[in-house]
């Protein structure tokens, strides 16, 4: 399926209308995707055409000509989200024809790909995400995986297959000391940073290895368990930390990192 043109509607000529001029600026593009429409079928009279438009509501340009009905989506709650598929559905119901939503999922838009899937899949409405990779300008807030094949976000991914996060009554809040390993990795990290004598006025501090190692312990309690935002994993920064060697490491640095990993374990935990 060809896309004639994408988003045609959103530019400076159309976003900065003063009022009283919109309706004929608008009707002078929508002249001019039609005219691309008679090109791209002089070329190509077989295979179906769309328009990947902004909005729902500026498919009314193109709905007549297009063989498959096609919007963007970049809207911030699930009431404005449904709605859009609503009013697609709507068009593709008056014009018997299959709509899609061609670009989807923006974490700086208040627009999370799990949300846009959920609700496709609630409306058996196709989709495609922008973008898969996070990397370049809209690196820092759209893409799927890294370069690497590493990803940002696993609730993505899942949601892709079909598995959504439960936001319902019936969730089950990780009870992260169960098992009394909180109060462990806590003590562990007391000990490490503890103060041991050696012999009269000496005493010896443990490797920034043992530091490292026991607020992995509360950091992996707290990721696990989701009491820290993953935006900013703070298991990246003991891997950081360990990618530097031993003798060059900073270790009034790991040793705060590891007293506030310890702290915040406390906290979220509930041990006094």
């Amino acid at each position: 399926m060809w896309d004639v043109i994408n988003e045609p509607m959103c530019n400076d000529y159309i976003n900065h209308s003063p009022e009283e001029e919109y309706e004929e600026r608008f009707n002078k593009i929508k002249t001019y995707i039609r005219r691309l429409f008679r090109i791209v079928k002089d070329i190509d009279p077989e295979t179906c055409i769309t328009v990947g438009h902004e909005q729902v509501k500026h498919c009314l340009s193109t709905d007549d000509l297009v063989d498959v009905i096609c919007y963007h989506d970049y809207l911030g709650t699930r009431k404005e989200i449904e709605g859009a598929i609503i009013d697609a559905e709507k068009l593709g119901e008056k014009w018997g024809k299959p709509i899609l939503n061609t670009e989807t999922g923006c974490v700086g838009r208040a627009n999370p790909y799990e949300i846009e899937l959920e609700l496709a899949q609630k409306h058996r409405v196709g989709w495609y995400v922008f973008n898969l990779v996070s990397e370049g300008f809209w690196g820092d807030i759209h893409g799927l995986v890294y370069p690497d094949g590493t990803i940002r976000d696993p609730a993505v991914i899942a949601a892709l297959f079909g598995f959504f996060r439960n936001r319902d009554g019936g969730r089950i809040p990780v009870n992260a000391n169960k098992e009394g390993h909180a109060d462990r990795a806590v003590k562990m990290v007391e000990d490490v940073l503890r103060v041991e004598p050696t012999t009269l006025f000496m005493s010896k501090d443990k490797s920034t290895d043992d530091i490292l190692e026991a607020a992995e312990y509360c950091v992996n309690i707290l990721e696990g368990a989701e009491m820290v935002p993953m935006w900013n994993p703070p298991s990246s920064q003991i891997e950081a930390f360990r990618r530097i060697p031993e003798a060059e490491r900073d270790v009034y640095e790991i040793k705060e990192f590891a007293y506030k990993m310890a702290k915040l374990l406390k906290e979220k935990c509930h041990i006094l």
